[in-house]
């Protein structure tokens, strides 16, 4: 089984990052493989965990919560096509090339129509899907680093 995060930015772009270790950390701290350095995301805020044909994703007590397909969740067992929130980041599970780049963006715009139909603002963020309301300068919210070398060296400061 081959497991992927699709990186899904607010301006429908997407980059996919290949989950190759049994434990993938996400989070503003330079020790983390997936380094989102926003004030929403806590220091260490989650962990990917891949064991077999499993996903799995915990989070590690952040202030702000990770969020499956828009339910807070402290674990959970992940499948294709789950939507993952993690402050203003929005994470596609693909498993095996399922889904693939280009379906992701529909995913995610899927699950913020349905929280809007749920009666969330529109102005308002849903579960860190990031503005429902498109903003131009909304694409900076998902500026972060990946090292998944475990090699911390060459990471770079902020």
């Amino acid at each position: 089984m081959q497991a992927s995060l699709i990186v899904v930015k607010s301006d429908g772009s997407t980059a996919t990052v290949p989950l190759t270790k049994a434990r993938v950390v996400v989070g503003r701290d330079v020790s983390c493989q997936i380094r989102v350095p926003k004030p929403e995301v806590s220091r260490e805020h989650c962990e990917f965990l891949v064991a077999g044909d499993r996903v799995a994703l915990r989070d590690l007590g952040s202030s702000n919560g990770s969020f499956v397909n828009g339910e807070r969740v402290s674990e959970a067992s992940l499948s294709a096509g789950d939507v993952v929130a993690i402050g203003p980041c929005s994470f596609v599970i693909s498993v095996d090339g399922s889904p693939s780049e280009e379906e992701a963006p529909q995913l995610v715009a899927r699950l913020a129509q349905k929280a809007r139909a749920g009666g969330a603002d529109e102005s308002d963020s849903f579960a860190g899907l990031g503005p429902i309301v498109d903003d131009p300068d909304s694409s900076s919210l998902m500026d972060f680093d990946i090292d998944l070398d475990d090699d911390d060296d060459d990471q770079p400061a902020l």
